[in-house]
């Protein structure tokens, strides 16, 4: 399928919000539902075609099963190589390996949020979750880790934009109707 359906690029904003963050001493982990095919195709579609798009995350956990990711209990975790150039199964399989000590610049299949407290040598208080779905990011995360969280809902730009956009429309009523409320007394 064609990413630009899905997904819109804005690659230039991405990657500066992505460099901020590594600059200002932050780990950064990108963590998705989603198997490796497809979320390897959609951020190299979102960073502009680039296919070095890992080097902006310290770790990348594919196919987590969120919310269950968020639970206290041990699951299994694969390690996904999936630089292997020149090998004819590569494109249809990566090599699965299980995993038992992360490590920076992997990408993991499963796994839990645990494995990213120990990575990055945190305590669940300093770590904050970025997620856009209320139940499988923000509550599953507030209710079983103590990880700081960020909702991001697009659908609130076009509501904070008609809602500006008819503040005049809201004075105006507000107006009429004190008038009103002045006559009737």
């Amino acid at each position: 399928g064609d990413p630009a359906a899905y997904a819109q690029r804005d690659s230039d904003r991405l990657r500066a919000m992505l460099e901020d963050q590594r600059a200002a001493g932050k780990y950064l982990a990108l963590i998705t539902n989603s198997d490796w095919w497809y979320t390897d195709t959609m951020m190299r579609f979102v960073m502009g075609d680039d296919p070095h798009w890992r080097s902006f995350f310290d770790v990348v956990f594919v196919s987590a099963r969120k919310p269950s990711f968020f639970t206290p209990d041990r699951v299994p975790c694969y390690e996904l190589v999936v630089d292997r150039p020149g090998d004819a199964l590569f494109d249809t399989a990566p090599l699965l390996r299980e995993m038992f000590e992360p490590r920076l610049g992997g990408v993991y299949c499963g796994g839990s949020a645990s494995l990213i407290e120990k990575l990055f040598r945190l305590s669940d208080d300093e770590l904050c979750y970025v997620g856009d779905h209320v139940h499988h990011d923000v509550n599953s995360v507030k209710s079983t880790m103590r990880w700081r969280t960020v909702l991001v809902v697009q659908e609130l730009e076009s509501e904070i934009a008609a809602f500006r956009a008819e503040a005049h429309d809201r004075a105006v009523l507000d107006g009429l109707l004190r008038r009103k409320d002045k006559l009737s007394m």
